[in-house]
């Protein structure tokens, strides 16, 4: 489920621009492309874990989260929780929301899209809020998915794992999984972006949520098997309701905030994760390397590039 977020850089006290420092657009991207194609990691540990501890001191309105750019400086983000900004149509506004990290891939740093001549050119982690639209006369914010019960959630996850467990796709990939020699014994798995299986306008996109985590819980059982210890298993998805951790739990599953799933994963680990609205491969590849990866990409585009 794509999250709305506004990006959040201070830009209206401070319009500093790359020109001033006699940076163009192009001189960006040919830098950024040799940083990459040097094999410098974007994403590091310490960089993640700078701005989340930042961020876990709930940082108030007004207050500013640094971040370290590629080129090594050092730029801030103001907190904008609680702003209001105007919205398209006069009955409404949007409110702006928690702060959250912003990952970007080197897809949109090299882009002509991309603002090449802002500040934040070589910010590959930046800050971002969520965006909720709000009805200014009733203060009701809109477009919420009504979230389903746990009883609802459970009984569901529970139906389809029985589903899954029983077909064809399943046998295919417990065949495929003892036939194949792992690099070491898995200690965790981790999974990306799997979605809510409480909140959803679509029956269709409800259930393939819920077939993702049954994959998890047949991968963690069996990789558990196969090693003869428990096999830790972490979720991360913003979208995640208390339902859907209550339900996970009862598996085994613990759902983490981001960006402890990223955290988490280290050289034993199997990462899971489908069409991601985040550079998930990417982080993760900077961060470590993985024993397994099981993903798909969102488009075909960039074939070459992570």
């Amino acid at each position: 489920m794509t999250v709305q977020t506004h990006i959040s850089d201070g830009e209206k006290l401070r319009n500093e621009c790359l020109s001033a420092k006699g940076e163009k657009a192009g001189d960006v991207k040919s830098r950024i492309w040799s940083l990459y194609n040097a094999g410098v990691p974007f994403f590091t540990k310490v960089s993640i874990q700078d701005l989340d501890r930042q961020l876990e001191k709930d940082p108030k309105r007004g207050q500013r989260v640094t971040v370290k750019g590629l080129d090594g400086t050092v730029v801030d983000f103001e907190i904008e929780t609680g702003l209001i900004h105007s919205s398209d149509e006069p009955d409404f506004e949007m409110l702006v929301g928690a702060p959250c990290i912003g990952y970007v891939p080197i897809q949109s740093l090299v882009s002509d899209g991309w603002n090449g001549t802002h500040r934040t050119a070589y910010c590959n982690l930046q800050i971002r809020h969520r965006l909720h639209e709000r009805n200014v006369l009733t203060g009701e914010i809109m477009g919420e998915v009504p979230t389903r019960s746990l009883e609802a959630v459970a009984e569901s996850f529970k139906a389809t794992l029985h589903a899954w467990e029983s077909g064809e796709p399943c046998k295919q990939l417990r065949s495929a999984l003892a036939s194949t020699t792992l690099p070491c014994r898995i200690s965790k798995l981790v999974g990306f972006a799997c979605g809510s299986m409480a909140t959803s306008s679509h029956e269709q996109q409800t259930t393939r949520r819920a077939f993702q985590h049954a994959l998890l819980v047949t991968l963690v059982r069996f990789l558990g098997s196969e090693s003869g210890s428990e096999v830790a298993c972490y979720v991360q998805d913003p979208q995640y309701k208390t339902s859907d951790k209550t339900v996970l739990e009862t598996y085994g599953i613990t759902t983490l905030d981001d960006p402890k799933a990223f955290l988490e994963v280290d050289d034993a680990t199997v990462v899971f994760s489908c069409s991601p609205d985040v550079p998930v491969k990417q982080v993760v590849l900077d961060l470590t390397r993985p024993a397994v990866m099981i993903w798909n990409r969102v488009c075909e585009q960039d074939p070459d590039i992570l």
